[in-house]
């Protein structure tokens, strides 16, 4: 009997392969198909929401050379257009036929021995740039289009809070748009030196600086941008060293660095416009812009559902702890009509049901701090006075007070009332955070810090508004939240009650 040769001995990878078990379908859930879509609009840039570039391309000498800017119509959009540069250094916004951003360039302590530290973009530095009083801030202008020519130029930056009460305006009369840009290339800076501080006794200074810049044809009504690009700037006194230093806000991303929110650092009083006066920080949110269209239809017009709640630990004696339920974010008018049974509108804004034409917009197309193209929401949440002094006294330390907020970009409906967007919203993306007020003791400045809760959820191509509340009711009913649907139809006033 032969015996039969043995075979050759098999790699790993040569070795039949067992068949594999069919994997069980998951069911998609909307979150899980936004994580798949978030993951997919990370690999495909084309899944942005660019119109094709249209008419005016000039180089942008204000920030260095190789980046050109595009101007770009959307044809029926409300509200002002953008304007997007290929090199993602910013997006702006316009009206009416003038498109312009600012710039800000950041000086250290000899501006004449070529001190420039850096340049950034306004968008860069919001809400809030911390600088010491041995620095400088200089403002520039770039121009991509104006309306009928010829016409003047003006431009204006004012500075509120620091003591300097005229604003620094410069004019330019020009024959066209090539002769425009002659004279603000040879024109100078806006400088903007320190205020001061009085030695040692006033050695933090805020100031809020606006920027406004409009063309006025020799024959025609003239334009615009609106709104101004507006900055907190916190100047700190150098001390007896002299030091420089300067920061910008920091951003918490979300959805791999595409979405995410930015927060000042410092605690200032704002009046409000029921008239009452707040203490808080700006905040800035960022809204990635993906495949709009597909959700919202050719219109593409976005408005903002924002729930709040809150949370305090009060180092008083005796020390009180606790929280409140979710309600919407909207005005005091707002939540007086919906508690009288009469129709209110739920988005953020302070235009509600279009009775403030006139207000600026909370939500706008405009730049995040890399200058790609997002869906900004302005906020500026704050506590009242009395409120803000218990804190600051308090003896046992930290002492704490948080917001909890939820925004939810969503299609905007026309009419703009509860019962619309509750029976056809529909929800585009998702972002949750905290942001926290940290006392640390009588006499020093409470710390400012902002934590996202959940990572930004990209609802793709859209989920109804209702299902999107459910599905987070689910969770918040185990953590004793409140439900967001409560919240949504009985909106409770701003009032906390510690």
């Amino acid at each position: 009997m032969t015996k039969r040769p043995k075979p050759p001995p098999q790699s790993r990878s040569q070795r039949p392969k067992p068949p594999r078990e069919p994997r069980p379908a998951q069911k998609a859930t909307a979150r899980t198909r936004s994580r798949t879509d978030a993951r997919t609009d990370a690999r495909k840039d084309e899944a942005l929401d660019r119109p094709a570039p249209a008419h005016t391309r000039l180089r942008d000498d204000f920030f260095g050379s190789g980046g050109h800017l595009i101007a770009i119509e959307r044809p029926g959009a409300r509200g002002p257009g953008i304007m997007y540069q290929e090199t993602g250094r910013t997006v702006v916004r316009n009206k009416c036929r003038i498109t312009a951003f600012f710039g800000l360039a950041v000086w250290g302590r000899d501006r004449r021995k070529d001190a420039e530290v850096t340049k950034v973009r306004f968008a860069q530095a919001q809400p809030e740039l911390w600088i010491t009083t041995t620095g400088a801030i200089g403002i520039r202008i770039s121009v991509a289009e104006v309306g009928t020519v010829p016409g003047t130029l003006t431009i204006a930056v004012t500075r509120a809070g620091g003591g300097v009460a005229n604003p620094a305006v410069r004019t330019y009369a020009a024959q066209d748009l090539a002769d425009l840009h002659r004279q603000i290339a040879s024109s100078p800076e806006i400088l903007l030196d320190p205020p001061a501080t009085n030695g040692t006794n006033r050695r933090t200074v805020i100031e809020t600086i606006t920027a406004s810049v409009g063309w006025k044809p020799d024959a025609g009504p003239g334009c615009s941008v609106a709104p101004a690009e507006t900055l907190r700037v916190r100047w700190e006194h150098a001390g007896p060293t002299g030091r420089f230093d300067y920061s910008v806000s920091k951003i918490e991303r979300v959805r791999r660095e595409r979405s995410g929110v930015a927060t000042g650092r410092t605690i200032v009083g704002r009046l409000e416009p029921d008239g009452s006066t707040r203490h808080g920080v700006p905040v800035y949110t960022y809204f990635a812009i993906a495949r709009s269209g597909e959700c919202c239809g050719e219109q593409r017009s976005h408005a903002v559902i924002q729930f709040v709640r809150h949370e305090w630990d009060l180092g008083e004696n005796p020390r009180k702890q606790g929280s409140d339920s979710w309600s919407l974010d909207v005005l005091d008018s707002e939540i007086t009509r919906a508690g009288a049974g009469d129709s209110y509108d739920p988005t953020f804004t302070h235009n509600p049901r279009g009775t403030a034409p006139g207000a600026d917009p909370l939500v706008h197309e405009g730049p995040d701090d890399t200058g790609a193209l997002s869906l900004v929401q302005e906020d500026h949440p704050g506590i009242p006075p009395a409120l803000l002094n218990r804190f600051r006294q308090a003896t046992s330390v930290p002492s704490t007070f948080t917001f909890h907020f939820l925004s939810l970009l969503v299609c905007q409906l026309d009419p703009s009332d509860a019962a619309t967007y509750i029976g056809t919203g529909t929800v585009v993306q998702s972002i949750e955070y905290k942001l926290t007020f940290r006392f640390r003791g009588r006499d020093r400045e409470p710390e400012v810090e902002t934590a996202l809760v959940a990572p930004g959820v990209l609802h793709y191509p859209c989920t109804r508004l209702t299902d999107v509340l459910a599905a987070e009711d689910r969770g918040n009913r185990r953590r004793g939240q409140g439900k967001l649907r409560d919240g949504f139809t009985r909106p409770r006033p701003h009032r906390v009650g510690i």
